[in-house]
């Protein structure tokens, strides 16, 4: 469950990035009715506003497959190989 509500969380960060990246097109169409000065201002502020989110993303998506990973890792350690095998050891032995 905590891997779903990871992923929906990673969905949302993504379309709100891409909400900023219309808006920045916006600000862009704009230009012609502010002075360069402000919009320049402007586009920086959109720029590492985007870069931020990126960066969260980029961390959630990181600690997402951290987790992942331990879960793998415990599953992996939980086999216990002469039990496994042991099914299988008198059809070997009669070979």
């Amino acid at each position: 469950m905590f891997h779903l509500e990871s992923l929906r969380l990673r969905r949302e960060k993504v379309q709100q990035s891409a909400l900023q990246v219309s808006s920045f097109f916006a600000l862009w169409n704009e230009a012609d009715d502010q002075n360069l000065d402000s919009f320049s201002d402007d586009l920086n502020k959109q720029i590492k506003l985007a870069m931020e989110r990126y960066i969260d993303t980029m961390h959630g998506t990181g600690a997402t497959i951290a987790q992942s990973t331990e879960v793998a890792r415990h599953a992996i350690e939980s086999i216990n190989l002469d039990q496994d095998s042991e099914p299988l050891r008198p059809t070997l032995m009669a070979s």
